[in-house]
């Protein structure tokens, strides 16, 4: 059995894992096997698990959890006895060898043998191996357990530690070169180690930059007086002297960075003898080891390396700027690349180089001896004549800082035939023969993902783990998960990034991060330690890409930071257009512009419904945003409203229409910049165009199940002066909003104020007397509420206006249904699909077929129901919210009669998703009234009492007597109440109606309903 115990605890037999249970199982296990083939008492397995708060049986609970463990290991193949009974407790018989962490110390103390050898390299192959045992934290999913904090702690310190022996031998080995930016890293994880900033400094000096290393000691002297308030100790501050005077001692090891058999190759070729030069070992240009865990690239990796099993493809490029994982994703795609028999090699190429330089590297990388004379020999050949012949794998890293790269690479597939070359690169080599693929962020999640589902999110998984890093105590909860999600998507899945914002965890809560780094990126700049230069690399590197731009990109780029979620090429080309009449200066071709964005990673593409779109990477935005000039980013904008208010007219008359999935995907891609673009012209007194905006979109928050987002902007304008005409039809938008909102008296007073206050045919008559009616009817009084409906029918008629004739025969036909007239509702639907069909409204066929299967539910005719709601969701498909949601609910109802509970519970699942989103009342309560039908259904009558009370109190029904109307919702709470006696009754009712619900708490209570039967009120 091997055990694992550093990162999420697991263990496996035979190629197969255990089984070890839920997390207290789990935390007995795991504090067994932290003291493998010792005894622990009860006691401390006790004290474990529930510290100062056990419960009343402890030891009851610990026999099951024992017992538990035992049936996983016979389930395993391994002998139950295994977990012993050992007097005063338990004892997990296994050497500590076979746990993971036994494996690791016993590899960090024979690197401690080995580097007091001394024999630095193969020091640093077993302490390698050793470091490669780590997924994560220690005990990584049960550090809430009272056990675990010594242990994390403890192994916390040792990962660290071992973190910086390996960083020791590898400066013992002369790699500081590309040790910098990982020791960056390793100070940002912990700025106030002493040892890890001594290491820095050494690194760079040795690099030649004294005065960075000064600066370091700089950085850390600060920090530790702010973080401790001490001074740095003994040892960094003779580092600091031995820099300013050019210790001897601080200079690079005496052998070349590379290994032994390096100089004694270029010693053979200057003194002649070819059997003096040794073959040099494969495994010295190794790939590099990542030190933390890889989020989100595993799918990616695996389909690049096999690409490269292609013998036919001979150079692999991948290109984006600085921070988005280049090189881990290379070495990722390397190690998995298979047919590389002649072995896989790894080169990073150095400032300064040029061609010549950077193939010498590859001859001396692949084992061959330093050419004698690089200027006067083909240094492609002579790496040619030192490959094995089996095939061999090249990672070039870093290959945007060598000049004359594109050549390189190209002399070295046209001198070879084995090797295939895996480059990285912030520019693209462009060579024809090649693959470039764009590194693309890591995978984010949507902005409404749940908190339960974001953490599955790679961008999100990054974050949180190397938050942990830092803070151990730092959890993904449903408190701060919007605000990890908002901060991901801020940073636009940028794995620099993210773990730069993670770095900042020990100070700040994500939603602090998230309001600094709205403002730009000024949160990762002003990082405390080690965190200052990596964001300066961060922002350095964006202004490394944007200055190997042409002029007419860069300023392009510049202006694509106004859009908020992306762009189309019909937008920028427009304003493209817009921007050359306006300055009279040449037109640049903004296709040619956008490729270029394009292949530098700057710009990425974005797939959506109705188009492709671009969006400029997020870091990226921030910064130009903070470093542009306002005035000319006003000028764009101002091009960007102009254009705006041109196509919102086009998009909102189609949105009732055969085409109106494709206008309201139209609208979802362009809906945060028409909020930006609303409030930045609010901001600049142009209410009149604000005004607009907001009146175009109004359609578009009800068909997108955006009501309270719309209603708060619309309130904006509240107060404002604006032309009669303008006001009128933001006041319909107003009352419109709030009816779908459940907010049926202002609906009413709006409405009323606008009829008094307006002349006689005002252009919004129709749609003020139909809300009007609508607002009464919603609230009880279907006798009031008529008039103005049937005013509003005859008007919309008289007019041709065809949605307001189907909103109020909707009315119509709900007040009828209130009053008994079954008939008069059936017509009314009737004649509403006819006139929505001759429109081709889908949203609105949806909607009113959904009804007709709600009145043959009633009659009852369920295959008839079945065919119209069935008809309704495919028409309403998975971006029409509100009729999906309904639709949803009347199929679950449906598959209650039908005895179809489990196909009742999944649609009742998705259904409270969506009304939790739309934030309706009246949906919310007849979706927690179809759930109690299922709860009924399933005999849980109390449960089901409750959320019918709720579900009363949220919304109360339209039938007499406080009972639903609906003939099975009205039967499932006679069921209900029927089941229990009179008093208890009573007291749940009470309880629940009187409680103070809103819609959020009535889905709570649903949806605990659904999964565990309880609903979580009393």
């Amino acid at each position: 059995m091997q055990i694992r115990l550093l990162g999420p605890v697991g263990a496996s037999h035979g190629g197969r894992d255990l089984v070890l249970g839920a997390p207290r199982q789990r935390a007995v296990f795991a504090m067994l096997a932290l003291n493998a083939a010792r005894t622990v008492s009860t006691d401390l397995l006790v004290d474990g698990i529930w510290g100062e708060h056990p419960p009343t049986n402890p030891l009851a609970s610990l026999q099951v959890y024992v017992h538990g463990l035992r049936r996983a290991l016979a389930a395993a193949g391994l002998d139950r006895g295994l977990l012993a009974s050992r007097a005063p407790g338990y004892c997990l018989d296994v050497p500590v060898i076979q746990t993971d962490l036994g494996a690791f110390e016993r590899d960090w103390e024979r690197s401690r043998e080995l580097s007091r050898a001394p024999d630095a390299r193969a020091a640093l192959a077993a302490l390698d191996t050793g470091l490669a045992r780590w997924r994560g934290p220690g005990l990584a999913d049960l550090r809430q357990f009272p056990f675990a904090v010594a242990h994390a702690a403890r192994l916390d310190e040792a990962h660290a530690l071992a973190q910086e022996d390996q960083v020791d031998l590898l400066l013992a080995c002369g790699e500081h070169a590309r040790l910098v930016s990982h020791i960056e890293t390793l100070v940002a994880q912990h700025p106030t180690r002493e040892r890890r900033w001594g290491q820095l400094m050494i690194a760079l000096y040795r690099c030649n930059r004294q005065a960075d290393a000064l600066a370091a000691f700089a950085r850390a002297r600060d920090l530790l007086a702010d973080e401790l308030g001490i001074d740095p100790g003994d040892a960094l501050r003779q580092l600091e002297v031995g820099v300013l005077r050019h210790d001897p001692q601080l200079a690079p090891p005496a052998l070349p960075a590379v290994t032994d058999a390096h100089a004694l190759a270029a010693e053979a070729v200057r003194t002649g003898p070819a059997e003096a030069t040794p073959a040099r070992p494969r495994n010295e240009a190794r790939l590099p080891q990542p030190t933390t865990s890889t989020w989100g690239r595993d799918e990616l990796a695996d389909e690049l390396a096999a690409r490269l099993a292609d013998p036919g493809l001979r150079l692999l490029s991948l290109v984006g700027p600085g921070g988005t994982g280049k090189t881990r994703l290379a070495t990722l795609v390397a190690a998995r690349a298979q047919g590389f028999s002649g072995g896989r090699f790894f080169l990073e190429a150095e400032e300064g180089q040029d061609a010549t330089a950077l193939l010498t590297s590859l001859v001396l990388a692949v084992g061959g001896p330093e050419p004698p004379d690089p200027t006067t020999i083909s240094a492609a050949d002579t790496v040619a004549d030192q490959l094995p012949v089996d095939p061999v794998l090249v990672v070039l890293d870093n290959l945007e800082v060598v000049p004359d790269a594109a050549y390189a690479v190209e002399a070295l597939v046209k001198a070879t035939t084995g090797l295939t070359l895996l480059a990285t690169s912030r520019l693209p080599l462009r060579l024809e023969f090649g693959v470039e693929v764009v590194v693309p962020p890591v995978e984010l999640p949507p902005v409404a993902v749940a908190a339960a589902q974001a953490g599955s999110y790679p961008a999100v998984a990054l974050f949180v783990d190397r938050a942990g890093m830092v803070n151990h105590r730092f959890r993904l909860d449903d408190g701060n998960a919007a605000d990890v999600v908002e901060l991901c998507r801020l940073l636009d899945g940028m794995p620099l990034a993210i773990e730069l914002a993670a770095a900042r965890m020990r100070l700040l809560s994500p939603g602090a991060a998230v309001a600094r780094l709205r403002s730009g990126l000024s949160l990762l700049s002003s990082s405390p330690g080690s965190t200052g230069a990596s964001a300066r690399t961060l922002t350095g590197t964006i202004d490394w890409s944007l200055a190997h731009l042409t002029e007419s990109a860069r300023a392009l780029i510049d202006d694509l930071c106004v859009f908020e979620d992306g762009f189309g090429l019909e937008a920028v080309e427009s304003i493209t257009a817009l921007h050359a009449r306006t300055t009279d200066a040449p037109m640049p071709d903004p296709v040619e512009d956008l490729s270029a964005l394009l292949e530098c990673g700057l710009v990425h593409l974005k797939q959506t419904r109705v188009e492709l779109r671009y969006h400029v990477l997020g870091p990226v935005r921030a910064h130009l945003r903070s470093a542009g000039d306002q005035s000319q980013r006003d000028r764009v904008r101002a091009l960007h409203l102009a254009w705006m208010r041109r196509r919102l007219p086009g998009w909102a008359a189609a949105l009732d229409g055969p085409d109106g999935d494709l206008a309201l995907g139209r609208f979802d891609d362009e809906h945060a910049d028409l909020l930006a673009l609303i409030g930045w012209a609010l901001g600049r007194g142009q209410v009149e165009e604000a005004a607009e905006l907001a009146a175009g979109a109004q359609a578009y928050w009800v068909a997108a199940g955006r009501i309270r987002e719309g209603l708060a902007v619309l309130d904006r304008f509240t107060g404002l002066a604006l032309p009669d005409g303008l006001r009128r039809a933001l006041q319909v938008g107003v009352a419109r909003l709030a009816y779908y909102a459940g907010e049926h008296e202002r609906t009413e007073r709006v409405c009323r104020a606008l009829i008094a206050g307006s002349p006689p045919g005002f252009l919004e008559e129709a749609s003020a007397h139909c809300y009007l009616g609508a607002a009464l009817v919603a609230s009880g009084a279907p006798d009031e509420g008529v008039p103005p409906a049937t005013t509003a029918l005859d008007l919309a008629r008289q007019r041709g206006e065809w949605e307001i004739q189907a909103v109020a025969l909707s009315v119509l036909a709900i007040s009828a249904a209130m009053t008994g007239d079954l008939e008069r509702e059936r017509s009314c639907y009737e004649e509403r699909l006819e006139v929505v069909r001759a429109r081709g409204d889908r949203a609105r066929i949806a909607d009113t077929l959904n009804t007709l299967a709600e009145i043959a539910l009633d009659e009852p005719d369920l295959a008839s129901a079945q065919d119209h709601v069935a008809e309704s969701l495919r028409l309403a498909g998975e971006h029409r919210p509100m009729e999906r949601r309904d639709g949803l609910i009347t199929s679950a109802r449906i598959a209650v009669l039908a005895g179809e509970n489990d196909r009742a519970a999944a649609e009742l699942s998705e259904a409270l998703d969506i009304a939790a989103r739309t934030g309706q009342p009246h949906a919310a309560a007849q979706a927690a009234r179809a759930t109690s039908c299922l709860l009924v259904a399933r005999g849980e009558h109390r449960s089901a009492v409750r959320l019918f009370a709720a579900a009363h109190a949220l919304a109360p029904p339209e039938g007499e007597d406080g009972e639903p109307f609906e003939t099975d919702l009205r039967a499932a709470l006679r069921a209900a109440r029927a089941a229990l006696d009179t008093d208890e009754l009573g007291r749940l009712w009470r309880f629940a109606a009187d409680d103070d619900v809103d819609t959020a708490t009535v889905i709570g209570m649903a949806r605990a309903a659904l999964t565990s039967g309880v609903t979580g009120v009393g």
